[in-house]
């Protein structure tokens, strides 16, 4: 019986590992360095691509394949913002998606496969601006 116990208590600590494992690469954006760096003047086509690219980033957390591309971005970059993906196939088919439903008004700059995607707090999503701190201040 004893042996039974130690057995199940090893199991699951396996999967306990396991699972720390798991939470892990769910918020690894050390694994999505494979990028591609997109041009447009127009914010609602890189809008529309922060979506495909979710979709076209199955695994993992698809919502790091759109770091970094949001609106001040885009703006601070002189209308470029890169896309992030985990394999060169997910990209590729990003880019191919791409070109079928924008036929025109975006071009691509640059793919690399050496930057990782940056976390939120890189790109200003992690901080609060100072107005809102003195109104929360202010209400608190």
């Amino acid at each position: 019986m004893g042996l039974a116990l130690n057995r199940e208590r090893a199991l699951e600590l396996v999967g306990d590992l396991t699972g720390v494992r798991l939470a892990h690469a769910m918020n690894g954006h050390e694994h999505f360095r494979f990028s591609v760096t997109i041009r447009s003047e127009e914010f609602f086509i890189i809008s529309a691509m922060r979506g495909l690219a979710r979709a076209c980033q199955p695994e993992i957390n698809h919502q790091i394949a759109a770091a970094g591309a949001g609106k001040a971005q885009w703006k601070r970059q002189h209308c470029e913002v890169t896309f992030y993906f985990t394999c060169t196939s997910n990209r590729k088919d990003f880019i191919k998606e791409s070109a079928l439903l924008f036929r025109r008004g975006w071009e691509e700059i640059s793919q690399g496969q050496r930057k990782t995607a940056p976390r939120q707090s890189e790109h200003g999503f992690g901080h609060l601006p100072p107005n809102h701190q003195l109104r929360k201040a202010k209400l608190g």
